[in-house]
């Protein structure tokens, strides 16, 4: 965007990325078609856009109450959504309201200038805060930090650097190695713009169907989600390019932070929440024709439905602000949420698909139950209370090994016991404790487990233990488990269930089956009377064979 004497020149991003082709604006109409028919589009950018437009009309006509009032109302209802559009105009309007008219159009340039030039300033701003927080994110090892996006928020969507992008060229420029996930953002496709944007800044970027991220964000080759936004509510909703909650909703679920970038005007504190946020409905032709190159090079459109087929074509969605980890704006990243330290985001929804297997075992029910794994300086808990199936990944608790904890659940109640074995048994992984029917009801008769299997071996010894009753989530049950797991990987707690550890939670939830299955056999076992025991030397024969037990056997 360039001034040229009393007429604005923009450059056409309906051209883009085929074509780069400017456009001069010397009328209102002209810069509310432009604003409309998204020719400039980035909630930032169409506020400085808008703001010019207003000099616009006032200098190529009268500057009085009367020109002033029809020129906001035009330019008003060009994009609904987007609060910086508002913003912008409410601004023009108390900066020219109180002139008399012949000093409007002077004051009007000045300060729509001074809009663009503080645009700019908060984008190099959100850039720099951007920038620390990928700093302080972990890569997985062997690569660049991955950022996914959705639509565009770079260069092309303001008069800097951009808001969601701006992290991005800050890192870049430093010298960190960063790649970017592009979502092509249909329909208008403004994914394309954000490829061609980071082409021309040399930055390693991969252009996706709208419809991987998900699958792309559950194995993990997503570090951070970061977007822009067109309205805030007070509340923390945030309407961006329909797609946007659909990320978020994915990010939640593989544990992978979700940002929103945006400068202070994006914020309207007006609007209490999302539901009250206006979103605009386009036309049905954008659903129906994608543009492209034809195979000949040359711009085209290609029809996509066939006649008589019906689209809906919202602009925008809404994002909960219970969604979102925090707001990177100009003054700071806003409400942002403590952050999992390396590895934690893959170990995430691994716990919480064991948590919800154990359950379809029936090894718990209800809330019963948890699991945790061993993760750096400390480990991955299940919240308390919180069913499985209604949980996220984004809900697991991580702890460090004082017992301090991040996030916005609270860990289960028998953190101790998983802590104190994490402090004390270095092979240990993860844990699983299970309120299972079997293993609950010898634990009720607070009986050990005797030799009656060769797979009581598997555990450990020639028993598997009871531990002595106390009270849960205390420090006496802990230290009373701790007595039971001696040479044991697995025990009974009295009156309450079972307790195993693995080297990791795959191994540990089999660990658990296993254990419940023995559980059965032995009170199966139990109903003509005593089952016979094996011998100690049967037993001392079989913890051997499982010390080797499923490693290959090589011969000379």
């Amino acid at each position: 965007m360039i001034l040229d004497g009393d007429a604005l020149v923009i450059l056409d991003q309906t051209r883009l990325p085929w074509r780069v082709e400017e456009r001069r604006l010397v009328t209102l109409e002209d810069v509310a078609e432009a604003i409309s028919a998204m020719r400039v589009r980035g909630a930032p950018l169409i506020g400085c856009v808008a703001a010019f437009g207003v000099a616009v009309a006032l200098t190529k006509g009268k500057a009085d109450d009367v020109a002033l009032d029809h020129a906001l109302t035009v330019l008003r209802a060009t994009r609904p959504t987007a609060v910086n559009l508002m913003w912008a105009l409410d601004r023009m309007d108390a900066r020219l309201r109180p002139l008399v008219p012949a000093a409007r159009p002077e004051a009007a340039w000045a300060e729509a200038e001074a809009i663009r030039a503080e645009d700019a300033a908060m984008c190099a701003a959100i850039g720099a805060h951007g920038l620390a927080l990928l700093r302080g994110l972990p890569a997985r090892e062997g690569r660049a930090l991955r950022v996914m996006t959705h639509c565009n928020a770079g260069r092309l969507a303001t008069a800097g650097m951009g808001t969601a992008l701006a992290p991005i060229y800050a890192a870049h420029a430093e010298g960190l190695a960063v790649e970017v996930f592009v979502s092509e953002t249909r329909p208008r496709n403004q994914g394309l713009l954000t490829a061609w944007e980071l082409a021309a800044a040399g930055i390693k970027h991969t252009l996706i169907a709208d419809n991987a991220a998900g699958l792309l964000l559950m194995r993990g080759e997503v570090d951070v989600v970061i977007v822009g936004a067109d309205r805030i509510a007070a509340n923390g909703d945030t309407a961006n390019k329909v797609g946007t909650y659909l990320k978020a909703l994915a990010a939640r679920e593989a544990g992978v932070p979700f940002y929103v970038a945006a400068p202070a005007s994006t914020f309207d504190a007006e609007t209490p929440c999302g539901e009250a946020i206006p979103v605009e409905e386009r036309a049905e032709e954008e659903v129906f024709f994608v543009d492209g190159l034809d195979g000949e090079g040359c711009p085209g459109r290609l029809r996509l439905a066939s006649e008589g087929t019906r689209a809906a074509n919202p602009a925008f969605d809404v994002t909960p602000a219970s969604l979102v980890s925090g707001f990177i704006t100009e003054r700071g990243i806003i409400g942002d949420r403590p952050r999992l330290p390396t590895g934690n985001r893959g170990l995430s929804p691994i716990i919480l698909a064991v948590a919800r297997t154990l359950k379809e075992h029936r090894l718990n029910v209800g809330a019963s139950g948890n699991v945790s794994a061993r993760c750096d300086d400390g480990f991955l808990i299940t919240p308390s209370g919180l069913l499985p199936e209604r949980g996220s990944a984004a809900d697991m608790v991580w702890m460090k090994m004082d017992g301090t904890y991040a996030g916005e659940l609270a860990p289960s109640s028998e953190w101790r016991i998983h802590r104190d074995i994490y402090a004390s048994v270095p092979e240990a992984g993860a844990v699983v404790h299970a309120h299972s029917p079997f293993a609950t009801a010898l634990a009720c008769q607070r009986v050990d487990i005797p030799p009656f299997h060769y797979m009581i071996a598997l555990f450990g010894g020639d028993s598997v233990r009871c531990a002595a009753y106390a009270t849960f989530g205390t420090e006496a049950l802990s230290k009373n488990v701790l007595l039971a797991l001696a040479g044991r990987n697995a025990c009974l707690l009295a009156n309450h269930g079972m307790l195993v550890y693995g080297r990791d939670p795959a191994h540990a939830l089999a660990q658990a089956i296993e254990l419940e299955s023995l559980c059965e056999q032995y009170w199966r076992a139990c109903q003509p009377g005593p089952p016979v025991l094996l011998s100690e030397k049967e037993m001392a024969e079989a913890m051997e064979r499982f010390r080797h037990y499923g490693a290959r056997e090589f011969k000379q």
